[in-house]
């Protein structure tokens, strides 16, 4: 398999598990992926490399500033909070593991925000 096809096999996976992600938080179910049995490794800017020629040539622009590829963040963010989407949407069985639970993995994800780069990090001012 080529790289490019590796490159657009992880693109396409991280795009689903990204959809997962939001559709269980949105419906109450727990996530079809398990963090265990992925072994796609999350996208990163350089997947996206060549974006700006790429644009430019359907566009017919000639901006030289490349700009960051929102999507690698947006996947290191799912994969960071797609087990608290689980816990919530999970069953409850004891209140008391339950929340502890919750809250070990709200601040790991909350870490993994907090180490995206600032322009990577939303507000409501941006």
């Amino acid at each position: 398999m080529s790289e490019e096809d590796r490159r657009l096999n992880r693109l396409t996976f991280w795009s689903v598990y990204f959809l997962d992600v939001s559709l269980s938080f949105g419906v109450g179910r727990e996530t079809a992926f398990r963090l265990a049995a992925i072994t796609q490794t999350i996208p990163d800017e350089a997947d996206f490399d060549g974006s700006l020629a790429e644009s430019n040539a359907v566009s017919g622009s000639s901006n030289t500033e490349m700009t960051r590829n929102v999507f690698a963040y947006a996947a290191k963010l799912a994969y960071a909070y797609g087990p608290l989407v689980n816990v919530v949407n999970g069953p409850w069985d004891n209140q008391a593991e339950w929340e502890s639970q919750a809250q070990q993995i709200t601040q790991q994800a909350v870490e993994v925000y907090n180490g995206l780069p600032p322009d990577m990090q939303w507000s409501a001012l941006k």
